[in-house]
């Protein structure tokens, strides 16, 4: 068991060796309030030689999804605003289940899933790299912070920028 200033160390020492020259980082995260308001926040932070480009996105979903739901339609938001950039990508994630999604062969939301695979596989055939690294919510991470609460800010938009179905099997 590490404590929490260990756990944040570890983290941080982690992403700081990914290079940070030819890799942007995106943070994704989701947010579902008491009265089921649903939102998303991405943070983009794309360093090279001579710049560092930050920018930030909020999203407002559809009403009563599931917070990997919410946290699935981060990464696809995400994936949606690198993917006419240039370089490598790495996405931090915060979400155990959202990250398993990707992974199944099998996944409950599959039309989201379907659509992170795709943009991913056109990266892919643009000769970009992408990673995924699960991080630790509510850890202090500044970056992972900072997409929680454009996440919470997404909650109180009132035009929805996605309606989710969820497709069982």
């Amino acid at each position: 068991m590490y404590s929490v200033v260990d756990l944040k160390k570890i983290v941080e020492n982690n992403v700081n060796n990914i290079d940070n020259e030819r890799t942007a980082h995106v943070y994704c995260d989701g947010s579902i309030m008491e009265d089921g308001k649903a939102g998303c926040g991405v943070l983009v932070i794309d360093s090279g030689k001579d710049m560092n480009v930050e920018s930030e996105y909020i999203y407002r979903m559809a009403d009563n999804v599931s917070s990997t739901q919410a946290e699935l339609c981060a990464i696809l938001f995400g994936l949606r605003e690198v993917r006419d950039g240039m370089g490598d990508v790495c996405f931090f994630v915060d979400s155990q289940s959202a990250m398993e999604s990707l992974n199944s062969k099998n996944p409950v939301y599959e039309e989201v899933v379907n659509q992170c695979k795709g943009l991913i596989e056109e990266l892919k055939e643009n000769g970009r790299n992408t990673k995924f690294m699960w991080i630790p919510s509510h850890i202090g991470l500044i970056n992972n912070e900072r997409a929680d609460e454009l996440a919470k800010k997404g909650t109180e938009i009132e035009n929805k920028d996605m309606d989710c179905i969820m497709t069982l099997k």
